[in-house]
């Protein structure tokens, strides 16, 4: 087996995953249904279902037993999304419109909250409990850490205080996919959660260094787009350090004021630190992979994925 193989192996798992998904989703509101349904239809890297197979994999758990999970993390995450657009008022997505552009953000912060309702009714009549008490503790921290960020508008915080925002608003789901891929085999398991949470936070700060560094046809909006709509992070924070003016620049909030602590950030050796930090998390993923003590091609893809991480800011 090659890795082109795998890629339609991995294929084929997922759109068994998204078919189970529209499933669990299903409502006689047509709108609802549709506006549930939009981002799913929209397609996606899907790096969280293909983080429940590839866990599930690399220790021969039975895939079929899993499609449910994949669909269950996939469905929280495509709900964040709806929600994301109505926070950040945004009418596209994917090159689309969103939810929110599309139907408005009435409909789109219900049929958010339907599918968090649904995956939770879902999970719940499972016989095992232990995802829907990990899958609710999951979507809690998701709403707490994008509260801090709400809370940290325009304001300097500590590295600490950013690495939970980053652990609650991202890290948390990545983890809990890996986890349920692998939740049958006890003495693995909990390895792979330690491995999708070092992941998911090099994940983040990787995201957050490319909205300084990335093109505007990959990223789909202007660099800087996050700092100027007042989310300060880690490259910020870093700066933050060093110049004593990046504090009261933001405070301002003005234009003018914030176009000049993008060059700043640019201009500085934080990108550079940002990426010995996204490493330094990413390195974490890979040792977490070694103690697995697992030697198959599964495992070398999951490590492959991480340096290929690394290498969008390399």
């Amino acid at each position: 087996m090659n890795i082109t193989t795998i890629g339609l192996e991995l294929k084929s798992y997922i759109k068994l995953s998204e078919t189970e998904l529209a499933r669990i989703l299903e409502t006689e509101v047509d709108t609802l249904r549709s506006a549930s349904l939009h981002l799913l239809e929209a397609g996606g890297k899907r790096i969280r279902p293909t983080l429940v197979f590839l866990s599930a994999l690399c220790v021969n758990q039975n895939v079929e037993k899993v499609i449910k999970y994949a669909a269950v993390v996939e469905g929280i995450h495509l709900a964040t999304l709806i929600h994301d657009d109505v926070i950040d008022e945004s009418n596209v997505r994917r090159g689309m419109l969103s939810v929110n552009g599309k139907y408005g953000f009435k409909v789109a912060i219900l049929s958010g909250d339907f599918i968090l309702a649904k995956i939770t009714h879902f999970l719940s009549l499972l016989e095992n409990k232990e995802p829907v008490r990990l899958m609710a503790e999951v979507i809690m921290r998701m709403a707490e850490g994008e509260v801090m960020q709400q809370e940290d508008l325009f304001k300097i915080v500590s590295i600490e205080r950013y690495i939970v925002r980053c652990t609650n608003k991202t890290a948390r789901l990545i983890s809990s996919s890996a986890f349920l891929g692998s939740i049958d085999v006890l003495d693995k398991r909990n390895i792979f959660a330690e491995f999708g949470l070092n992941l998911g936070i090099a994940f983040q700060i990787i995201d957050d260094i490319l909205d300084f560094t990335g093109e505007v046809k990959k990223l789909g909006k202007l660099p800087g787009s996050d700092l100027r709509s007042g989310v300060v992070t880690l490259p910020v924070l870093l700066l933050s350090k060093k110049r004593r003016e990046v504090e009261i620049l933001l405070e301002k909030k003005l234009e003018d004021g914030i176009n000049k602590v993008i060059e700043m950030v640019k201009n500085d050796n934080v990108l550079k630190e940002s990426v010995n930090l996204a490493r330094h998390y990413s390195n974490r993923a890979i040792e977490c992979l070694k103690e697995l003590g697992v030697n198959n091609i599964y495992t070398k893809v999951l490590m492959d994925y991480v340096k290929m991480l690394e290498e969008r800011v390399s």
